[in-house]
């Protein structure tokens, strides 16, 4: 066997290796992506959301729906946002920020930023949330989607959902207290201890994370290390993450790949491979 022999099929490994451990090349649609729903200062000027996707992707009947999960009003559409003129920015993101002139960090210029669209002071209420993009929504602000109250939706006027995420209040005592990120397909956060200040994909991976945040009026929205948890409520180590900042209108913080261990994978075979050849010759 000569070294061309050996060293093929490993490159090929090597190359999937790479490719499983790398992020993917795309997104498959529209995602939602960052927001800050209860700021630890006042609500006005500071609430956002952010979604991302292919760069200049179109909107056009895209809307994004908030849901209420608590008891007596589960399943109300507290608010609907037509996105249907805009599109994402050259960057793949598009920021609704209530004021973001009050932004210290800017959003990236390639960034579609969006403002006032959402009713004032407050767009997001600190209860039970689940925030919903769906395709053709043919509903109306204050529809009743759960009219029993049973924590499942009756009815669904629209003809997909793109994406979608539930957060639970913390409210003791009050079992019907629900979300419909996962009924809708997607996710749910099942928080516990504490009402998360924001949630946010990892920027490389799409994990959902949720934290409360320390900040002053207009940020840097900085991650609070005592209370940041995945979906499984497993207490993260902000320390892993390339920033510790909720990032309006920007690529959100990430774990880094681990290109160290891919790099150690590397020189292992290559050991191997220069031990194989002395046998061989």
């Amino acid at each position: 066997m000569n070294r061309y022999q050996i060293c093929t099929p490993l490159l090929g490994c090597l190359f999937l290796l790479g490719a499983a451990l790398s992020p993917s090349a795309a997104c498959a649609d529209i995602m939602l992506n960052e927001f800050l729903i209860e700021p630890s200062g006042p609500n006005a000027g500071q609430q956002f959301f952010e979604l991302k996707g292919t760069a200049n992707q179109s909107l056009s009947g895209i809307s994004l729906l908030v849901l209420i999960g608590d008891p007596f009003a589960s399943g109300l559409v507290d608010q609907v946002l037509d996105l249907s003129p805009f599109s994402l920015g050259s960057n793949g993101l598009l920021l609704h920020h209530d004021d973001p002139l009050n932004l210290v960090t800017p959003p990236d210029p390639g960034t579609t930023v969006l403002s006032g669209l959402l009713p004032l002071p407050s767009f997001f209420a600190n209860v039970s949330l689940t925030f919903a993009l769906v395709r053709d929504f043919t509903g109306m602000p204050l529809d009743d989607l759960d009219m029993n109250d049973d924590g499942i939706l009756d009815v669904t006027p629209w003809s997909s959902v793109v994406d979608a995420v539930g957060i639970r209040a913390n409210l003791p005592g009050l079992p019907l207290e629900g979300a419909f990120g996962t009924q809708l397909g997607f996710t749910d956060f099942p928080i516990v201890g504490f009402d998360p200040d924001g949630i946010f994909r990892d920027g490389r991976t799409n994990q959902w994370y949720a934290s409360d945040v320390d900040n002053d009026f207009g940020g840097p929205y900085t991650i609070d290390p005592l209370q940041f948890v995945n979906t499984d409520l497993t207490p993260q180590n902000v320390s892993f993450f390339d920033k510790n900042v909720y990032t309006p209108g920007a690529v959100n913080a990430a774990v880094p790949e681990p290109s160290a261990f891919i790099a150690l994978g590397v020189v292992g075979i290559a050991c191997w491979v220069r031990r194989r050849q002395t046998e061989c010759d």
